[in-house]
């Protein structure tokens, strides 16, 4: 009886040990993002996607908030979306399958995601929705260019019959958008033509005055969405 009590307690300090371990590992893990002091709030009815930019404008207003972007899938979550490109000179045959997230204008500097070749997303929205991309260093690599070598460079589409063209104006680092668990997957980002399409809308906030913030973004959402709950 009493080795077994010692068995056990071996085995009980053991399992402590290894959760301590796959804990501390989370905690310390760089994403490559900054998931501090953000608050990101849904955004599902068609008023509230309507109201995007009047939203956005209210919110920057505010000085306790750094910055405000939006997207279709925010870090943490699965892409569902992707499209099959391919470099000049290929075709469909030997197109590569990327996920595709669309994003607003400075997206990739509120969750200080490092730039790496080329450069951003601006508020010309319609310049930068017009078939302009940035990659993650995985497609990059995935095309045989380092992220230097494929700015500047065209990737295609085909579709019943038509050929589109995109150009890729960035490069940026490799950041883990789903599961510690599962591999980086080739990504691209693009603008949405229209502010009403994205699904979510990020808030940085500092990190004084969290809670009377997080009040400002509730009230600002109610005076201008009816029809939907704030939730964050």
């Amino acid at each position: 009886l009493v080795v077994f009590q010692f068995m056990i307690a071996i085995v009980l300090v053991c399992g402590i040990f290894l959760i301590s371990r796959q804990l501390n590992y989370v905690i310390e893990k760089d994403l490559g993002f900054d998931s501090h002091s953000k608050i990101v709030v849904p955004i599902r009815t068609e008023e509230a996607h309507n109201q995007y930019a009047a939203l956005r404008r209210q919110l920057e207003s505010n000085s306790n908030i750094d910055a405000v972007s939006g997207c279709d899938y925010i870090p943490g979550s699965r892409i569902f979306s992707d499209m099959m490109f391919y470099s000049d000179g290929g075709s469909m045959d030997n197109a590569v399958d990327i996920l595709r997230n669309r994003v607003d204008a400075g997206y990739v500097e509120l969750l200080n995601i490092k730039l790496l070749a080329g450069r951003t997303f601006t508020d010309n929205r319609t310049m930068d929705s017009q078939s302009k991309l940035i990659l993650n260093t995985t497609t990059a690599e995935k095309f045989g260019f380092t992220p230097e070598k494929i700015v500047g460079q065209n990737l295609h589409f085909d579709w019943q019959g038509q050929k589109y063209d995109f150009e890729v104006i960035g490069v940026i680092e490799d950041y883990h958008q789903s599961s510690l668990h599962e591999a980086i997957q080739p990504t691209l980002f693009e603008m949405a033509d229209s502010t009403n399409r994205y699904d979510y809308i990020i808030v940085s906030v500092a990190t004084e005055n969290f809670e009377q913030t997080t009040q400002f973004v509730e009230q600002t959402w109610k005076s201008l969405i009816h029809d939907t709950p704030f939730e964050y």
